[in-house]
């Protein structure tokens, strides 16, 4: 009964794979907010640079076996100064990031987050020049609404360092746009391994004068740690490559509940109503828009 009932499964998934694209982003999500809570963990004891330069070495090392059962051919490429201008603008949003994860409740810091896609949309029509109807625009100024919500704009309950997750969030858009061109000729491994060597470049020079010998207990989530990101981004290429992003987004703001969940159980943070109000409307503006994108995407392609 239960061989038959699993061999069902099995072939329900090799034809719907977009069930399988599912479960790769929760499983990507859930490792962001454990990496999320690994930062706050070892914050009291080690430097943010220390910290950061530790996550991405750490995660080359977690790499290396696949890299060497690949030989020099994973790491092979024509197109190095993209790899490297997703990375230096990727290490500054990691950096202020993990920053401000030590300055604000997580929770309120996974809702900002949440506007990496909002301004994806308004660097594509700023920059790139994409068309934009009205639609897209009420949807846009409904999500960056929620923002002021979530922010507590008010000048007791304002947080100072909410401005330093936008930041985090506005070149974590950028790289988005270096994500979309790469992933048409470079596979998942060599663009975790050149993002994480760049990164590492960048953020060692704020470790030095900092550095100091991590305790056992220090060790063991910066390695956690590092397992975390290697899962998250495996997870997620691997989730991309089997469905499109009007599919995964709202899976994707599950992390919002997870890293709320572990925030209360690790630290005893809580979020008011209103920090959760802000996040669900910029949770819906931006799956309105993904949805609507894919759409006119898949209209164009038939």
């Amino acid at each position: 009964m239960f061989s038959s009932l699993f061999a069902a499964l099995c072939q329900r998934f090799r034809t719907q794979p977009h069930w399988v694209a599912i479960g790769y982003m929760l499983i990507s999500t859930t490792a962001f907010s454990a990496m999320s809570a690994c930062v706050r963990l070892v914050s009291p004891e080690l430097h943010i640079g220390v910290i950061v330069v530790m996550r991405n070495l750490l995660t080359i090392a977690l790499l290396l076996p696949w890299l060497m059962r690949e030989g020099t051919a994973a790491i092979a490429t024509t197109r190095l100064p993209a790899h490297a201008a997703r990375g230096i603008i990727g290490g500054v949003g990691l950096g202020t990031w993990t920053y401000a994860l030590t300055l604000m409740p997580l929770t309120q810091a996974t809702a900002l987050s949440f506007t990496a896609p909002l301004f994806s949309t308004l660097f594509a029509i700023l920059f790139l020049r994409e068309r934009s109807d009205t639609a897209r625009w009420l949807a846009l100024l409904a999500g960056f609404g929620g923002v002021l919500i979530t922010l507590h704009p008010s000048m007791s309950g304002f947080n100072w360092a909410s401005l330093i997750v936008i930041a985090a969030t506005c070149s974590w858009a950028v790289t988005g746009m270096f994500v979309k061109s790469l992933s048409a000729t470079e596979p998942p491994l060599r663009m975790v391994f050149y993002m994480n060597l760049f990164m590492l470049m960048v953020s060692l020079p704020f470790s030095v004068g900092h550095w100091s010998m991590p305790s056992p207990h220090a060790w063991g989530v910066l390695i956690g740690m590092g397992i975390c990101s290697v899962i998250m981004h495996f997870s997620m290429a691997r989730a991309y490559s089997l469905a499109p992003v009007g599919t995964l987004m709202p899976f994707d703001f599950t992390r919002l509940i997870t890293t709320a969940i572990l925030a209360y159980l690790l630290f005893g943070e809580t979020s008011d109503a209103q920090a959760w109000l802000g996040a669900a409307i910029i949770i819906a503006s931006a799956v309105f828009m993904a949805r609507r994108d894919g759409k006119a995407q898949a209209a164009i392609a038939e």
